[in-house]
């Protein structure tokens, strides 16, 4: 179902729960990042991903593309309100090659 874009720039930040952060935050931290962190519907191109259910176990060479979000809006439904995680390799990407794309899926 055809929609109006916007684009909007701003900051990714990793999940509360890797080991980075938790190493970096002191525990009453903790709920404040989650809270700055968790969006309910998040299409995204770049950055880090807003994982559901668990981490996606992505190798070191490899970025997110994009993210997209179930949403009533664009009558999209990925699994139970899910959301579809596209990776590609930082050299494929900066060759402008997308024939080797990296594609999970995590549902509620």
């Amino acid at each position: 179902k055809p929609v109006l874009l916007e684009f909007i720039q701003t900051v990714s930040l990793p999940e509360h729960d890797t080991d980075y952060i938790q190493t970096l935050l002191k525990d009453y931290e903790i709920d404040g990042y989650f809270k700055l962190t968790n969006k309910e519907r998040c299409h995204k191109i770049s950055g880090y991903p807003d994982t559901i259910t668990q981490h996606i176990p992505i190798e070191k060479n490899k970025i997110l593309l994009l993210q997209l979000d179930s949403d009533e809006l664009t009558s999209m439904q990925w699994g139970n309100m899910g959301r579809i995680y596209v990776y590609i390799d930082k050299e494929k990407l900066h060759e402008l090659q997308f024939d080797e794309l990296y594609v999970y899926m995590q549902s509620y």
